[in-house]
């Protein structure tokens, strides 16, 4: 998970194209060096909110923890933020079965995943400064970062949305990098095409010059703290098909509860399994637990975040 302490930690339908309106941002201070700022996007379901976390690196540190490669137990945002005193934290990119990152990745100089994938965007982080790079047209040296992590590239450095149109949705964390070097985590619950959330971002008054994918789908989480204790925390949706059907299991029986779209404000306080179709007689999506305690909406593997120095 990507965090930061004063740190900042890293741990299918479809849709018309949205109208990507330039929507007024208002920025609050959480703390020094951190703000958070909200905008209304277009989307067909839930809350059509994109949460933004605006970071200085010159005021916060970056760190990231990976709970395979510190034999730790899985743990929610909130949770290694509570444990290590962090401000916030999101997804550090997506992690293959034996939970070790898909892309190259080192923390505190110890590298825990040697091999470069082909992806093209990695985010580099030392005490004071942090960077978005693009290796189509960045050199990146392993031996010259002591913290680094390797995912999907969204925009290039040429501000580019170079993410391909699809029709499947779904909720979406990232990382920024605005035009002024600050670090921005984005988080939008509410499902859209990558390709669409790009524009969507690019739209917005954010200054983004360069974009990373980090988690999609129900695993996409957003934490932070205030200073005076105020949190926020964001989870991806369960399952972002419109007009899926929503299902519960009880106690191993089946029973049809209401479409997607007519229930997505009760998912986030849900205590049991769910299971969503597309449609009564469309493809099955696989069975998601939400809702417990070790897991809360990310999976718990990895993080970035923020932490007070």
């Amino acid at each position: 998970m990507l965090k930061f302490s004063r740190r900042v930690v890293l741990g299918s339908i479809g849709l018309a194209a949205p109208a990507y309106a330039q929507a007024a941002i208002s920025w609050r201070t959480l703390s020094p060096g951190l703000e958070h700022a909200s905008a209304q996007i277009q989307s067909a379901i839930g809350d059509r909110r994109l949460d933004v976390l605006r970071i200085d690196p010159a005021l916060n540190r970056f760190t990231m923890t990976i709970a395979a490669a510190t034999n730790t137990a899985p743990r929610t945002a909130r949770q290694w933020a509570d444990e290590q005193g962090l401000i916030a934290a999101t997804n550090a990119g997506m992690f293959r079965v034996n939970r070790l990152p898909v892309g190259y990745a080192k923390a505190g100089g110890r590298v825990l995943q040697p091999s470069l994938s082909a992806d093209r965007s990695i985010f580099t982080f030392d005490d004071g400064s942090a960077r978005l790079l693009d290796l189509s047209c960045d050199a990146f040296d392993p031996d010259a970062h002591e913290n680094a992590i390797q995912s999907i590239r969204m925009i290039s450095c040429e501000g580019r949305n170079v993410w391909r149109q699809q029709p499947r949705i779904w909720s979406t964390a990232c990382i920024a990098q605005d035009m002024g070097g600050k670090i921005l985590f984005l988080h939008a619950r509410s499902p859209l095409s990558v390709h669409d959330f790009i524009n969507t971002i690019r739209a917005l008054p954010l200054g983004i010059a360069r974009a990373m994918y980090l988690e999609g789908g129900p695993e996409a989480t957003l934490f932070a703290r205030g200073a005076n204790g105020e949190t926020i925390e964001r989870f991806g949706s369960t399952c972002p098909e419109q007009g899926a059907v929503f299902s519960m299991i009880d106690r191993g029986k089946r029973r049809r509860v209401a479409r997607i779209d007519q229930i997505e404000a009760r998912i986030e306080n849900a205590a049991c399994a769910f299971e969503c179709w597309r449609s009564p007689t469309g493809p099955r999506h696989k069975l998601i637990e939400i809702g417990c305690p070790t897991m809360a909406g990310a999976d718990g593997l990895q993080a970035l975040a923020i932490m007070q120095c």
